[in-house]
């Protein structure tokens, strides 16, 4: 079984076909790609090519970055309605098959433990306690 919701903001708001965020029950492998509760279902509404973000994925590999998301295609039929092509991705969190930096927690504030990798999210996070708005 899974949980699924819309995923971003504008795109959640403007855009006819609908992004997701997908959280499986139990960790499960989708695509050959490392298992994992946690996935994003990509509408790429706005590129009529649907490649854009696949190209910049597989860029970032080329490129030898540390980590970048990896996907593949699906047919989305969500409550018997089909709604097209997406790009079921790896969801960006922190995470040893994913972004593998160690977490930190409240406390952590010597040099020592603070020194390392991070993931930052910018965003315009409408309704949170922070939001960043250009």
């Amino acid at each position: 079984t899974l949980d699924i919701r819309g995923r971003g903001n504008t795109t959640w708001l403007i855009m006819p076909k609908k992004p997701y965020r997908v959280r499986l029950t139990a960790a499960a492998p989708l695509l050959g790609m490392p298992s994992n509760r946690h996935w994003a279902l990509l509408a790429n509404y706005a590129d009529k090519t649907l490649v854009r973000n696949d190209l910049v994925f597989d860029l970032g590999r080329r490129l030898g970055f540390a980590w970048t998301p990896r996907s593949g295609f699906v047919h989305l039929e969500l409550n018997g309605r089909y709604d097209g092509l997406y790009q079921l991705t790896e969801h960006i969190r922190v995470d040893p098959q994913r972004v593998n930096v160690p977490e930190l927690r409240v406390g952590d504030t010597s040099a020592a433990v603070v020194s390392g990798g991070y993931l930052l999210e910018v965003d315009e996070l409408r309704g949170e306690a922070f939001c960043w708005d250009a």
